[in-house]
This record gives structure tokens, C-alpha cells and sequence, in this order.
């Protein structure tokens, strides 16, 4: 092969990998975002399928594009039948995703259903610890999830207090708005939060900051308080700042803010 035909190669070769990688992409967006932890074996199975259909496609030169996107698009759609189908369908949902096992029930384990679902005691007691309970008889229940991950509930003897066994009544948790981001304002945020450019500047003006490009990550708390943290101007990251603000408006605000 020659300079010129191996150059030829590897350009088709590259637009049809940056093509399959945007239809690939935009139909994974299409089929639903879910972690790879949490993929059920028939997720595991389409994503497999769906990334040797691209590569047969990309690498044989003797298939076209349009006929090598044709698998790749009955895959997508099939996996978009399937999880319609889940969602209406219980009885479906139970076949096709599998159901949740119970492997330890009141600190017991139960032996038939690890070797059914093909689980080795070390398995389990490495799941326990991950969960912060080594001990089994600690274990009120541990499900087997369809996804393969482990769900534990410890005993009542064996959880960590809550402020509800202390007798305390804490403020409700409340998930922070998203200010600025990366020396951005978050608008997003700041709308959901119903404020305006120059309540933001006030506000990072009480943590010392005059301009917000300088700002990695602002958040503020609808309880009034406002996380700053500062971009690194070394080697070493700047410490975060928390100071009151007033709420936009002049109020505390009830709603809840998320990025």
C-alpha cells in the first residue's frame, strides 16, 4: 500500500469513526441516560452490539455507510422498544430485567439463592463492608438488585443513630444553586433561584471577590449561606469560603435548587 492510498484509508476511516460517534451518541441520549453500574444484562448486552455493528462499519471498506448504520439504528430502536415496553409492563419488566433476590434475610444467609444467582460468600462479604455493615447478623435484609448491585438494610440494633432517635430537629436539607461555575455564571441557577447579575455581585462581593471569572465554583444554600471557592492561582487548589448572604428578595427561599 502505498503513501498516498494508505492516506486515503486512514481519512475514510476517521470521518466514519467521528460520524458513528455522534450517532452513537446522540442515540444513547435517545435510549435514556443510566450509569454503567446500574446496566441491566440486556443494557450490557445492546451497548456490546451497538459498539462492534460501529466498528465493523468504520474498519470494512466494502460496506457503506448508509448500510452500516442500518443494525446500528434496529439496535437502538429495539432498545427503545424494550425499555417502552418496561415501563408499561410489569410482567415485562420482571422478564426482561429479572427480579430482586434476597440473599440475606434477619441475618441469615440464604445459601440456595447465592448459588442460584451464582454469588460467592466472599462476594457478599465484600459487599457488606462496602455498605458499612461487616457483620451479617447485623443484616435485616440484602437484596441482589436486577442491576447487579447489592442493597443492605442493617438492623435497627446495628444503624447509626438519626437525629430523630437523639430527639433533634435539624433544618430540612436543602441542594445548594449553582452560581457560578468555572469563572461562568450558572443562569440556570441564578434563575431558579430568582435573582439577577447584580444580587450575584453583591453576594460574591461579601466573600471578597470582585470579579467572577476568578470564582471556580460559587453555590449558595436557600438557608442564606454562600460557598466561594476561588480558581488556584498555584499548584495548590484555594480554600473554599462560607459566608452569609441575603436572599434574594430579602427572604429565605423555600425551593430547592439543583445543577
Amino acid at each position: 500500500m502505498d503513501v498516498g492510498t494508505a492516506l486515503e484509508t486512514a481519512l475514510e476511516m476517521a470521518w466514519k469513526a467521528a460520524l458513528f460517534y455522534g450517532v452513537l451518541l446522540a442515540l444513547l441520549r435517545l435510549m435514556g441516560k443510566r450509569e454503567v453500574s446500574s446496566f441491566t444484562p440486556l443494557d450490557l448486552v445492546v451497548s456490546i452490539m451497538l459498539a462492534d455493528a460501529a466498528i465493523i462499519s468504520i474498519e470494512e471498506d466494502r460496506i457503506p455507510v448508509a448500510v452500516g448504520l442500518v443494525p446500528v439504528a434496529v439496535l437502538a430502536g429495539l432498545q427503545i422498544l424494550f425499555a417502552e415496553l418496561t415501563l408499561r409492563s410489569r410482567r415485562a419488566r420482571l422478564w426482561i430485567e429479572g427480579r430482586p433476590a434476597i440473599v440475606v434475610r434477619d441475618g441469615r444467609v440464604d445459601e440456595r439463592e447465592l448459588r442460584r444467582q451464582r454469588m460467592n460468600l466472599d462476594e457478599l462479604l465484600s459487599n457488606l463492608r462496602l455498605h458499612k455493615v461487616p457483620r451479617v447478623e447485623d443484616v435485616a435484609c440484602a437484596v441482589l438488585e436486577p442491576s447487579g448491585r447489592l442493597s443492605v438494610v442493617p438492623k435497627s440494633s446495628a444503624a447509626p443513630p438519626s437525629a430523630r432517635d437523639l430527639g433533634l430537629e435539624p433544618p430540612d436539607a436543602s441542594l445548594p444553586f449553582a452560581l457560578v461555575v468555572d469563572g461562568a455564571v450558572d443562569r440556570d441557577g441564578l434563575r431558579a433561584l430568582g435573582a439577577d447579575l447584580a444580587w450575584l455581585s453583591q453576594a460574591l462581593g461579601q466573600a471578597g471577590v470582585t470579579d467572577r471569572r476568578e470564582v471556580l465554583l460559587a453555590l449558595f444554600d436557600p438557608s442564606g449561606r454562600l460557598f466561594v471557592q476561588r480558581r488556584a492561582r498555584g499548584p495548590r487548589p484555594e480554600p473554599g469560603r462560607t459566608v452569609r448572604a441575603i436572599p434574594p428578595g430579602g427572604r429565605r427561599s423555600g425551593r430547592h435548587g439543583a445543577r
